[in-house]
C-alpha cells in the first residue's frame, strides 16, 4: 500500500518540474523507441531476440514495444526525479543565502541540554 502512495507522491511532485522539460524528456524518449523500433536495433533487437529464444522463435509485437517504451522512459523518469529538489528548493527573498531560518533558531534555542 504505501508503494500506492510512493507513486502518488512522486507524480505530485514532478508536476514541479516545468512541463517543457517532462514534455521534451517524454519527446527524447519516444524518438529513441521509434529508432529502435523501426531500425529493429537496440533494446528492442535485445527483447524480440530473448523473447523469440524462449518461445520456440516467436515474438509478441505488443510486449516487444511495450518494454522497450519502458526501458526508453526509465531515464527520463529517472532525470525529473533528480530535477524535483531544484524546483522545489526555497528561495530567500532577500537574496542572502547565509540567512538561517528563524523557525529553525527557535528550535534549537529550546532545547534543553541534559
Amino acid at each position: 500500500m504505501s508503494a500506492v502512495k510512493d507513486i502518488e507522491s512522486f507524480g505530485e511532485k514532478a508536476k514541479v518540474v516545468p512541463g517543457i522539460i517532462r514534455l521534451g524528456l517524454l519527446g527524447l524518449s519516444a524518438l529513441g523507441f521509434a529508432y529502435s523500433w523501426y531500425y529493429f536495433s537496440g533494446p528492442y533487437l535485445w527483447l524480440a531476440e530473448l523473447q523469440a529464444s524462449i518461445f520456440d522463435g516467436e515474438y509478441y509485437l505488443l510486449l516487444t514495444a511495450l518494454l522497450s517504451f519502458l526501458i526508453f522512459l526509465l531515464p527520463a523518469v529517472l532525470i525529473v526525479r533528480l530535477l524535483v529538489p531544484y524546483y522545489t528548493k526555497k528561495k530567500n527573498p532577500s537574496g542572502n543565502d547565509d540567512i538561517v531560518d528563524e523557525e529553525l533558531k527557535e528550535d534549537h534555542s529550546n532545547q534543553d541540554i541534559l
